[in-house]
């Protein structure tokens, strides 16, 4: 890859606060240079990436894992401790709530604002204030002071302004969070689009599922450090089996995802069969299919039930259905150590659109007395295709019913 092809470039970026025990050690400390009662925080620890043209990169983590501060630095708004950023496009940053807007201003005033610091002319202003404001959909108030705005209300016009712009760097800090419904598919539309355009997008948020659906690549960071780093599905799913793994015990059936657990209970590879058990690897839409899985037990205490379940995901991790034995009803009774039970899944295959698809499998063991814990997650186990000959433009299709009936209007043949 070229520099040409560049236009992010981050190099051992970190960002250093000085945390004081109270206001005299923070005082001595700069007048004197005492470090007696102060420590650091490494909000950000030697970050590096690229981002190149027409990419969109997201970023997660958990809430002070170092997030908002990259994307200050990258706005410029907040200077690194170390490390350095080149940056080659026009940027536009919306970052936190407020930022960039008077609140003693118009809505319209604020339109004129900011567009004239991103470089617009008044004549290019005046051509798009009505696009924007039609963006926004906030009606009259796009006269009144923005410190009259409801937290939704403000963020719709600040990111109508910033798509607005013909950004060639997008910064996107949790915009979108305090939208309704409808704005954020605008917003996702609004995104698509300038992607499509050559823009590149740097996108935080704790959606994972936003960032599966518009990002190229991701960065997981965790206390200031990159944890993970590349594709957005892959870095997306690492992320959350390590969330969940925090608050309950994960207990894998892979050796590699297990070594340092022990395994209660071993499921063997599933396998995807036709309803006449030939296993295949390609559908069409509407065909029956089946999974067997069989469940030996190693150690799941006698009296327990097992909950077993799937999700299907598109090829871009998108989990799009999904059914288990709670919702079927079905009771798995638990075998004695050293048994098995073999479960298995029968369903219709939806209206997909053409391409490749998985499933992804988990088994919880759960008690009347105890909440379920994940015994088995099986990411992405089962891969297969669905053919194109039935064109679907969205992700799910529907099994509409459609047909024709005898017209009640008139021609204007038939009027005299």
């Amino acid at each position: 890859m070229s520099s040409d092809d560049l236009v992010i470039q981050a190099s051992n970026l970190g960002k250093t606060y000085s945390l004081y025990r109270n206001p005299r050690d923070q005082l001595a400390h700069l007048l004197l240079g005492r470090t007696r009662n102060v420590r650091e925080f490494r909000a950000l620890d030697n970050v590096s990436f690229q981002v190149k043209r027409g990419e969109t990169l997201g970023i997660i983590g958990r809430n002070g894992s170092g997030k908002s501060t990259l994307l200050q630095i990258l706005s410029g708004t907040l200077r690194p401790t170390h490390g350095d950023v080149r940056l080659s496009g026009r940027l536009a940053a919306l970052l936190e709530l407020g930022a960039g807007f008077n609140p003693e201003f118009t809505g319209r005033e604020n339109v004129m604002l900011g567009a004239s610091v991103y470089g617009m002319t008044e004549a290019q202003i005046a051509e798009r204030f009505d696009d924007i404001a039609a963006f926004a959909d906030i009606g009259e108030f796009i006269d009144q002071p923005v410190k009259t705005y409801s937290s939704g209300m403000f963020v719709r016009l600040a990111f109508s302004l910033h798509v607005h712009t013909d950004p060639e760097i997008f910064l996107v800090d949790e915009a979108m969070a305090v939208g309704d419904h409808r704005f954020v598919q605008k917003c996702f539309r609004r995104l698509n689009a300038l992607k499509e355009s050559g823009a590149s997008i740097l996108l935080v948020s704790h959606d994972t599922t936003a960032i599966k659906m518009l990002c190229d690549r991701a960065i997981w960071l965790d206390s200031g450090k990159v944890r993970e780093m590349g594709n957005a599905p892959a870095v997306v799913d690492a992320y959350r089996n390590w969330s969940d793994d925090i608050g309950a015990e994960v207990i894998a059936s892979r050796p590699e995802m297990s070594s340092h657990r022990a395994l209660r209970i071993e499921v063997p590879q599933p396998v995807l069969m036709n309803l006449s058990g030939q296993e295949v690897s390609s559908f069409t839409h509407g065909d029956h299919v089946a999974v067997r899985i069989e469940i030996r037990n190693r150690a799941v205490p006698a009296g327990q039930t097992f909950r077993v379940g799937f999700s299907l995901r598109n090829n871009r991790a998108i989990e799009i259905a999904g059914s288990n034995t709670d919702i079927a009803p079905l009771t798995v009774p638990v075998p004695p150590t050293g048994g098995s039970v073999a479960v298995c899944m029968e369903f219709q295959l939806p209206l997909l659109a053409g391409g490749r698809y998985s499933l992804t499998f988990s088994i919880d063991s759960k008690s009347d007395a105890d909440k379920a814990t994940t015994e088995v997650l099986m990411p992405d186990c089962i891969v297969f295709d669905v053919d194109e000959r039935v064109k679907v433009y969205t992700l799910l299709g529907i099994d509409a019913r459609f047909s024709l009936e005898e017209s009640t209007s008139h021609s204007s043949a038939d009027v005299s």
